[in-house]
């Protein structure tokens, strides 16, 4: 197997600090289940895949690819970490503040394949002199079809409502990487998928009624986004069980106010869509 030195020679300074997060977790998650019932031996622990895509994140926190995709289909961190399996899920007591050293027992055999995909995706004319970057190495890691990493964006993006799969993101990324580094990943979604999350219908309801007649940003009477079943929609879109009754509040002449709580969350949904769009078209 290639040695740790060879790989790293392959490696910009961030990819580096990547694959020494990915030994971390790993030796993190291998350091309570080396031994095993069969053999008094214990086996080193393996780095995998899952391992790497923490260490891309920790590596660059606030612009990696994997973060601006995050970011971009607002799905946080939390849900990240949620969608992890349980061994995968470190205690974040534990972690440390700085990047850590390489663990030199740690089996990469797990990662040539993505750091193969890597190193080819590095070869676009405007790379690092050839040398595999985060953005390759994540590139890398969505281009492995039905591996845990796909599987894990897959749920998120389809969970947060998404209309674009981790299969097209992966089809379409070497176009994103031959703009690089005049166009950062979040330019490239935003140019390919624009998206805004939609409300949430209510089952039973008129689409017209949870569709505000005015905009709370600029007083715009833009029709909402077409709105998707509650039944089908996914999990994080769907609307709180309260959805379609409503919320009184007392005025200070005394009487009270009534507001139907379906076409609250609807103008929630509009809003946050509209400041974002701003947003995306403000000069850079």
């Amino acid at each position: 197997m290639e040695s740790s030195q060879a790989i790293d020679a392959r490696l910009t300074a961030s990819s580096r600090v990547a694959l020494d997060w990915a030994t971390w977790f790993a030796a993190d998650r291998g350091g309570a289940s080396l031994e095993s019932s069969s053999s008094s031996f214990a086996s080193p622990p393996a780095a995998d895949t899952l391992d790497l895509l923490l260490g891309i994140l920790l590596a660059h926190p606030a612009a990696s690819e994997l973060r601006q995709l995050l970011d971009y289909f607002e799905i946080p961190l939390g849900a990240l970490r949620a969608a992890l399996p349980a061994d995968h899920r470190p205690d974040l007591a534990t972690v440390p503040h700085g990047a850590p050293s390489r663990q030199p027992d740690v089996d990469l055999g797990a990662l040539l394949l993505v750091l193969e995909l890597a190193g080819d995706l590095a070869k676009q004319p405007d790379a690092d002199e050839g040398l595999v970057r985060i953005a390759d190495l994540f590139g890398g890691l969505i281009r492995i079809p039905g591996q845990p990493v796909a599987n894990l964006l897959e749920g998120l993006l389809d969970n947060h409502g998404s209309p674009v799969t981790i299969a097209e993101l992966a089809g379409e990324y070497p176009k994103f990487l031959a703009g690089l580094p005049s166009v950062t990943y979040a330019d490239f979604l935003s140019q390919t998928h624009p998206w805004a999350p939609r409300p949430a219908l209510i089952a039973g309801r008129d689409a017209d009624a949870v569709r505000p007649a005015t905009d709370d940003c600029d007083g715009d009477a833009e029709p909402a986004p077409p709105g998707i079943s509650s039944a089908s929609a996914p999990r994080s879109m769907r609307l709180p069980d309260h959805a379609g009754g409503s919320v009184s509040h007392n005025r200070s002449d005394g009487s009270v106010e009534h507001k139907d709580v379906a076409l609250m969350d609807a103008r929630r949904f509009r809003v946050a869509a509209v400041r974002r769009t701003r947003r995306q078209a403000a000069p850079r």
